[in-house]
């Protein structure tokens, strides 16, 4: 029996009102495609966004020089996420962020990962870029000022998710994942399913994809949203993308390297406050 269904059949047996909720949620998850198209526009910025069945938000965003996003921006264009977890990647150009009057440059694959909308922050756009923020709906509402810079390519270890043929940098979030992965031509996978929403999108070359018996050909800045424990798989003709969970994945796989948190801190806070931070909420 697989592993979801006999979560379910303990579930039924204690808590008989919480299993009808939860069987009726996945019977009636579709997995579907989607595409980013611009649906939101000002001055300097277009944005289109998706959201997945567990409340799943990912925004694109292309911003011209001198376009700014702040605070304000997520409050009046998606308060759904306000204060809440967000991820910030670059995928091109060049942004000036300032963020509680700590001031850097991001340039590919710089992100960001942040909690509070309370205190003021902006980021200014020096070269013509394109961004997605990641985040959820269901995520709690947050006031921590925790604040994390770091590189998907630099920063995150490649992890052998899958074998050979494509490389994964996983990055942990508190309360989700996030996947850069690099596909060679001719990988092959299947994937029996997990309870976790998955939202898989790319930003470059294509890949035939399934889920369940419904196929399609993915292409750049086109996606799918995955059902709770829907196979599905795909053969790749090379291709760059991302997958982001939510709930987050908790296979070790999919953790975070502790040195590299340990590092990464110590770039935002410094050896001192990271030295305390790490008394305060020691690392299991």
């Amino acid at each position: 029996m697989p592993k979801w269904q006999i979560e379910i059949l303990l579930l039924w047996k204690v808590d008989k009102p919480k299993y009808n909720e939860y069987y009726v949620q996945i019977m009636n998850i579709q997995s579907k495609y989607f595409n980013f198209n611009d649906n939101l526009k000002s001055k300097h910025v277009s944005s289109s966004h998706y959201t997945g069945w567990n409340g799943l938000l990912i925004i694109k965003l292309n911003i011209t020089k001198d376009g700014i996003i702040d605070n304000d921006y997520i409050e009046t264009n998606f308060p759904e996420i306000f204060n809440k977890e967000k991820v910030v990647v670059l995928i091109s150009g060049k942004l000036l962020v300032d963020f509680k009057n700590k001031q850097k440059t991001l340039e590919e694959y710089d992100s960001i990962n942040y909690f509070s909308d309370q205190l003021k922050y902006s980021l200014t756009c020096l070269e013509d870029a394109e961004l997605f923020i990641i985040s959820a709906k269901k995520i709690e509402n947050s006031t921590s000022n925790d604040l994390l810079f770091f590189n998907f390519k630099k920063d995150i270890k490649v992890v052998d998710l899958w074998g050979g043929k494509i490389i994964s940098r996983p990055y942990e979030g508190k309360k989700l994942n996030i996947v850069l992965f690099e596909i060679k031509k001719g990988f092959q996978f299947e994937d029996k399913g997990h309870l976790n929403e998955q939202v898989t999108w790319l930003i470059n070359g294509s890949m035939n994809f399934y889920v369940r018996d419904i196929k399609k050909q993915l292409l750049s800045y086109e996606g799918v949203d995955i059902g709770s424990y829907d196979l599905h798989g795909g053969f790749s003709d090379g291709a760059i993308g991302f997958d982001v969970f939510y709930p987050k994945r908790e296979e070790k796989k999919y953790k975070n390297n502790i040195l590299n948190k340990v590092h990464r801190s110590i770039e935002t806070h410094g050896y001192v406050k990271t030295f305390y931070r790490i008394l305060k909420y020691p690392f299991v």
